[in-house]
């Protein structure tokens, strides 16, 4: 199935004179020609990406061919997206950081001559920083984090304790996780990551947060300790999510709690939702079975009962009929028919992406006969 693509024409690299509602992707609307069939399509900060078969490309005021070549055993297993950077990760273990540099949250400058500061867009892009054997990878607003062999290392901005220390700019830095997760049985379930902070959610139901946010922390925490006052009170936590305003909390018993500012509505009706209060109940949330919540401004909650949208739509990314805030959450009822399909969203500023993806290639071992016999073949099977 095709594509769905929202948002701004600049982002997008539509040749629409208006902003996108969401439609499906039709090259024949855009500034560029692939001529290779767009397999997916994600959201970053700046611009988009666009997958075909063998290539990666990207728009950002122009088109640009990312120098990650796939093959039907290499694909993408993950892309992130902060402020000015993204991150593409491969399912063999490398991992490819774009773009921008200034917070170091790429990593350390191994250049000769020129800056990578002074280098166009072009050149940054095509002098990518690669890591290799990387299992997981996650983006804050000014910086990254990424797995090996079960190590954290992190790059970018901590003036705010985000890495548990105050240094402006780390170019390269193992987390010091906190010591309960060392002991036997506690695992991390998941990683959380916002503009100022990192959170780990354990096996346990307990997160522990490190930084510094007047949305989510009402004070620094300068290494990771319990958040509160779900640790205090003994609220056991179930998941949780973050985007640029603040922080979705989902206990076991079904309550879901939002630490953050209300700018642009981007907090699914939380009406008190201010800088000065760490957590309200969000009412709407509550009690829903939550696959997943995503996005920056404009927020999208894949709900089992349905998808949801609030928050920022002034290039009309999430709502088809008005340009400006979503203030209330609405159910979108293209969304949820097209996750019923198996569609994934992705949703960054100004942008959503809609795809519908193709499992990896599986190879199975056939007997073929020919002039000399019985011989295995592999054969490829997308499934």
């Amino acid at each position: 199935m095709l594509p769905y693509i929202a948002g701004s024409c600049d982002r997008l690299g539509a040749k629409h004179s208006y902003n996108m509602t969401l439609e499906p992707f039709n090259e024949k609307d855009m500034a560029f020609s692939l001529k290779q069939q767009v397999k997916e399509i994600h959201a970053v900060y700046y611009g988009t990406l666009y997958i075909t078969e063998f290539n990666v490309w990207y728009w950002e005021g122009g088109l640009f061919k990312l120098p990650i070549d796939l093959t039907p055993s290499i694909k993408i297993k993950k892309v992130v997206t902060g402020h000015k950077h993204f991150c593409i990760l491969l399912d063999n273990g490398n991992l490819y950081c774009f773009r921008c540099n200034e917070d170091k949250q790429l990593g350390l400058e191994i250049t000769l001559g020129t800056e990578y500061g002074e280098l166009d867009l072009k050149e940054k892009l095509n002098k990518p920083f690669v890591y290799f054997n990387v299992s997981d990878v996650h983006a804050l607003y000014y910086g990254t984090i990424f797995m090996v062999n079960n190590i954290v290392y992190a790059m970018g901005r901590s003036s705010q304790y985000q890495f548990g220390i105050n240094v402006d700019k780390v170019p390269s830095y193992i987390l010091e996780l906190p010591k309960e997760l060392s002991l036997v049985g506690n695992t991390i379930l998941k990683y959380i990551t916002s503009s100022h902070t990192i959170m780990l959610l354990s096996s346990d139901g307990i997160i522990y947060a490190t930084g510094t946010n007047l949305n989510i922390l009402t004070a620094p925490y300068e290494g990771f300790k319990a958040l509160e006052p779900f640790y205090s009170n003994g609220w056991k936590i179930r998941n949780a999510w973050s985007s640029a305003t603040g922080t979705f909390i989902q206990l076991v018993t079904g309550e879901v709690y939002y630490g953050g500012h209300n700018t642009d509505h981007a907090c699914f009706g939380v009406s008190n939702a201010n800088e000065t209060i760490s957590f309200s109940l969000c009412k709407f949330l509550s009690h829903k079975v939550i696959y997943d919540i995503i996005g920056l401004y404009s927020l999208i909650a894949i709900c089992e009962d349905g998808v949801y949208v609030c928050g920022n739509s002034y290039c009309r990314q999430l709502d088809n009929d008005n340009v400006g805030c979503v203030k209330e959450p609405i159910k979108h009822e293209l969304l949820t028919k097209l996750v019923k399909q198996g569609a994934k969203l992705t949703s960054s500023f100004r942008v959503m992406t809609v795809y519908f993806p193709v499992d990896k290639t599986k190879i199975f071992k056939r007997k073929l006969y020919n002039n000399q016999g019985y011989n295995d073949l592999n054969i490829h099977c997308l499934t």
